[in-house]
């Protein structure tokens, strides 16, 4: 076969995956600057290509179907070994390249980024482009890491690795200075004002039957970078990652009347990037700091 049918394969195959990615001709045309014609003109010449339909044309859009979804997933090795061809450097002692790491709003403010400063150290060649959402995204083209709350399923494509995280109540010098330090886990409930994240009664019983008998709840967020900043202003008590909230000087970890609560969560690669020397030496910064905490 000749480069130049190969570069007609490579080039439509990642068009056709872009579009079913957005399930959309015109966006994905838009997104990659295109005009939205000539998009659609690579998408009929590619299925004249295969001999056969790759999508299913839905009201605003485009779905992949059956032999879609199969070409999909080659798209998807294609986008890969571009990634590591743009991210590869010719000097193998030197640690560089580009991690697309997603991680939730909770482990993103209030773990990942208290792992960074000592990793930057180190490895000032990688970049780290973090993305948070309310979905967890599959590890295909545009994910290389993920952290997760929510075990994974086991997958012949992914590794996860589990690890624990703890958290412990926390409040501000200047909330102790107007209310005092409290004297015990029933004084907080009569007397005191407390910050907490919605999902935490679903996460800890125990938590759950503590703010249950709180008397004053000032404040409730769905966002841990919010609760952090709740309790730095001296709304209330929270109740924070313990190694993350140590490093605010304007935060007192109540240790004197605990408690202590621990969640799990795991880290998760692409099999094929699990070697890659930024990718391994992520994880196992997050993995040293984690049992550090």
């Amino acid at each position: 076969m000749l480069i130049k049918e190969k570069t007609f394969i490579v080039k439509n195959l990642l068009c056709f995956g872009a579009a079913v990615k957005y399930n959309s001709i015109t966006k994905a045309a838009e997104l990659n600057g295109m005009k939205q014609s000539n998009f659609s003109k690579c998408m009929k010449e590619f299925e004249d290509y295969c001999g056969v339909s790759l999508f299913n044309r839905v009201y605003n859009g485009v779905q992949a179907n059956g032999a879609g979804q199969s070409m999909y997933e080659l798209s998807c090795d294609i986008d890969r070994i571009v990634h590591k061809v743009m991210t590869f450097k010719m000097n193998p002692h030197e640690i560089t390249g580009d991690i697309r790491l997603w991680t939730s709003d909770g482990l993103g403010a209030g773990y990942v980024s208290s792992c960074l400063p000592d990793f930057y150290l180190k490895y000032p060649d990688v970049h780290i482009s973090i993305s948070c959402s309310l979905e967890v995204p599959m590890l295909a083209s545009d994910v290389d890491m993920a952290i997760v709350y929510e075990k994974p399923e086991k997958n012949d494509i992914f590794s996860a690795t589990e690890y624990c995280l703890k958290f412990g109540l926390f409040a501000s010098k200047s909330y102790l200075e107007r209310y005092g330090y409290p004297k015990s886990l029933e004084d907080i409930q009569q007397n005191h004002k407390i910050c907490t994240r919605d999902n935490y009664v679903q996460v800890w019983e125990k938590y759950r039957i503590f703010l249950e008998k709180a008397k004053r709840i000032a404040a409730s967020t769905n966002s841990s970078s919010m609760l952090l900043r709740l309790t730095k202003d001296g709304i209330g008590i929270g109740l924070h990652p313990i190694g993350t909230a140590k490093k605010e000087k304007d935060l007192v970890a109540l240790e004197k009347i605990g408690p202590e609560f621990k969640h799990k969560f795991w880290i998760v690669t692409r099999r094929d990037l699990k070697k890659q020397p930024a990718v391994q030496a992520l994880v196992k910064y997050i993995k040293d700091a984690a049992q550090r905490l």
